[in-house]
């Protein structure tokens, strides 16, 4: 059950929710959810506190699993929702603006990269016991060769994965405090990082007719760089494995 507020009128914020929370505060409208529980790309705009992050959290995964342990119904993987909140450090690092355009555009869709590989982590997680054993253990050796990170064994997958995505931040900073003239060589990708990334997890049974849908939240706050990079993402045609509600 959930725990009552001391004052009814206090203004909370939406991220603040639990999914438990989420799932009894939010009221459906299937009208606007056959839009935001699509394969298509959709934007949403409108003023702040009009409930674009509430309900881009409710159809989240984390709380679509809380609904379904709640009624007792089996959860429906077709459609994997990933909240992206893009009011993060990575996004607000500056530190483009010191490089010629073509390095600044990669750091740029490097941190943001790694920002949204996070979130299809946790997304993914938040479904229990969504990974076996051995399909773990096939999984990490697939992701390691997949995205050429390292993987340390003495970590579960999860956190093997976050170490090695914050690892190659730091190699990407480092090569910045040392003004390499070639830092490429660092950067993870939307290609080398988010779809490679997807197209290992979808050789999890449970995952592998699902369609990833990335709701970035506060899209605003990219730079140029980034919404340029997220623009040519929702430019593919092709939208069976991914698409974008911004």
């Amino acid at each position: 059950m959930m725990t009552a507020k001391k004052n009814p009128f206090e203004y909370e914020q939406a991220t603040k929710l639990s999914p438990e929370e989420l799932r009894h505060y939010y009221i459906e409208d299937f009208s606007y959810s056959r839009f935001v529980s699509s394969r298509r790309n959709v934007f949403l705009v409108g003023e702040r506190g009009t409930g674009k992050t509430m309900t881009f959290l409710y159809y989240a995964l984390p709380t679509q699993v809380a609904k379904a342990k709640e009624k007792g119904t089996a959860l429906d993987l077709s459609i994997v929702s990933v909240y992206v909140p893009c009011n993060n450090p990575l996004t607000h690092r500056r530190e483009f603006e010191l490089l010629d355009p073509l390095n600044a555009a990669l750091v740029s869709e490097h941190f943001m990269v790694v920002s949204i590989m996070r979130a299809v982590l946790e997304a993914v997680y938040s479904v229990p016991d969504i990974i076996t054993a051995d399909e773990e253990s096939a999984l990490r050796a697939e992701i390691g060769y997949g995205l050429n990170i390292e993987l340390p064994d003495k970590f579960a997958l999860k956190r093997a994965i976050e170490l090695a995505l914050d690892k190659s931040s730091i190699d990407v900073q480092e090569s910045l405090n040392r003004e390499e003239d070639d830092i490429r060589a660092h950067f993870l990708l939307f290609n080398s990082g988010i779809r490679t990334l997807l197209y290992c997890l979808k050789q999890v049974p449970k995952l592998q007719d699902s369609h990833f849908s990335f709701m970035i939240d506060d899209a605003q706050l990219y730079n140029s760089y980034q919404v340029s990079a997220l623009n040519s993402w929702i430019a593919y045609r092709d939208n069976a494995l991914f698409s974008f509600k911004v």
